[in-house]
């Protein structure tokens, strides 16, 4: 994360290596990176067995992954409501009912 904060300030749009850079630079890209880095360092090095490391893998990672599916859907849902125009439209509603924006939020049904 930190290289993509120095590539997007240190590197031009237009360079020869920009498509692999941004590959680089996502915040997923740097989280595989750390992880395999923690199985190499904390897993291999440290002398557990192959078995060992998925066992870790599984109950550490499991959890983890339907938070990230419940966000990725919740991200999903808003993109739907921008391009469709509905956030707009009920942004309108909501202006032009004249209440309370804690009431507002108070009388959603979600």
């Amino acid at each position: 994360m930190l290289l993509k904060t120095l590539g997007d300030i240190a590197l031009p749009e237009d360079a020869a290596t920009a498509p692999r850079d941004r590959f680089y630079r996502q915040p997923i890209a740097a989280l595989l990176a750390a992880l395999l880095l923690a199985m190499v360092t904390f897993g291999v090095a440290r002398g557990f067995s192959r078995a060992q490391l998925l066992q870790f893998l599984d109950q550490s990672l499991a959890p983890i992954a339907a938070i990230v599916l419940i966000i990725g859907a919740g991200g999903g849902f808003k993109q739907m409501l921008v391009n469709s125009g509905v956030g707009a439209a009920i942004g309108q509603m909501a202006v032009h009912a004249q209440i309370n924006p804690l009431l507002l939020a108070g009388l959603s049904p979600a």
